[in-house]
């Protein structure tokens, strides 16, 4: 459905008053943080266009976000951008459900690996949708987490379940590591970064990067963390 940016001048804008089909009293209160400015007033004006809700605040950042609202600020559900390598994400979420902690938060993020889920959801969030997402899959998710349930986009849903699943091991599912890689998944469980991994195993950096490369591929994970969880699980 396309839909014209809700007109607005400023980076940080507040929702119109509530339409006429409904009263406060059975408004979905609605925040948005979300520092694509056409994404953010495209939300914005479709949201408000819908009976029954009511975008009282929308900012690009979280900090602009609690600027803006007030002491006396409530929030049904807020909307939230998120990226898992930011390592202030999780923290955001962590400070919006601490301030309301009755505010339902749903994720919207352009990321849907398992490690990033899982940080979203760790930090307090309730659902998880992919950029992308229709705005009318947004106004549902929004109602579904009002009444209590989880929206979660299918391939985040799928990325769950694989995450929970029982895995087989590496060797089970035929998969050897050589030696330096196994070297290498150890000075990751000890936390080591890449440039001490590769003082530790006397190597150049980019041997430890494509020793990387190629423990992802076997393994079939996209991040370190993956590979020190299924270390830490006897899985590799």
């Amino acid at each position: 459905m396309p839909l014209n940016p809700a007109p607005s001048a400023g980076e940080l804008t507040t929702g119109r008053a509530p339409s006429s089909h409904s009263t406060l009293s059975t408004m979905i209160t609605i925040g948005i943080i979300e520092q694509n400015n056409t994404l953010r007033r495209n939300l914005v004006h479709f949201l408000n266009g819908q009976p029954g809700f009511r975008c009282a605040l929308d900012a690009p950042k979280t900090d602009h976000f609690f600027e803006q609202a007030g002491q006396e600020a409530r929030f049904h559900v807020v909307l939230h951008q998120f990226d898992g390598k930011r390592e202030t994400s999780a923290k955001e979420i962590s400070r919006l459900k601490k301030t309301w902690p009755d505010t339902e938060v749903i994720i919207l993020s352009q990321q849907e690996d398992s490690d990033t889920v899982m940080k979203a959801f760790y930090a307090g969030a309730t659902g998880y949708l992919t950029k992308g997402t229709p705005l009318t899959r947004i106004k549902e998710a929004i109602e579904e987490t009002h009444q209590g349930r989880s929206a979660i986009s299918p391939s985040v849903a799928r990325r769950l379940v694989e995450h929970f699943a029982p895995r087989k091991t590496a060797a089970q599912a035929g998969v050897e590591l050589t030696p330096k890689e196994n070297q290498l998944v150890q000075c990751l469980v000890h936390g080591l970064s890449y440039k001490l991994a590769a003082d530790q195993l006397s190597v150049s950096i980019n041997t430890v990067l494509y020793h990387v490369r190629n423990l992802y591929r076997k393994l079939g994970v996209n991040s370190k963390s993956e590979v020190v969880a299924m270390r830490l699980r006897g899985e590799c």
